[in-house]
């Protein structure tokens, strides 16, 4: 009796090869996450230098403000709107207001929420205006 030639794959060629395609899945996924988030985090680097030198123009023009919400610094002329944060689920502005005698200017980093880089993460970007 003869064998047939059977032609196809077997059911172990097939999960090998879903195991090694989700493997390599998972690691793109994961590569292009990390990058996204550097990306961010350079463009809020960007923008804080952006928005220190508008708030320092401010002050020296009007001098230290009783109140800050950085729509002054739109309907004054020292920019022409307010930045979003990259990182802000809701689009958001970057937060700037005033904690004691320095004016706070941040992002929310990646976990999206602001805690002025006083909780255990610390993922906020911020710079202090003195």
């Amino acid at each position: 009796m003869k064998l047939r030639d059977e032609s196809g794959v077997t059911l172990m060629e097939v999960v090998v090869t879903s195991v090694i395609v989700g493997l390599l899945a998972a690691m793109a996924s994961f590569g292009i996450s990390t990058y996204l988030t550097n990306g961010k985090k350079r463009v809020v680097q960007g923008d804080l230098a952006t928005l220190k030198t508008a708030v320092r123009l401010y002050i020296l023009d009007n001098g230290f403000p009783g109140t800050f919400t950085g729509q002054e610094l739109v309907s004054s002329g020292y920019l022409p709107e307010l930045l979003p944060d990259p990182f802000a689920k809701d689009s958001a502005n970057y937060v700037l207001e005033i904690k004691g005698n320095k004016i706070y200017i941040g992002s929310r980093g990646p976990d999206g929420a602001v805690d002025y880089g006083e909780s255990g993460n610390r993922d906020d970007i911020f710079v202090y205006v003195p």
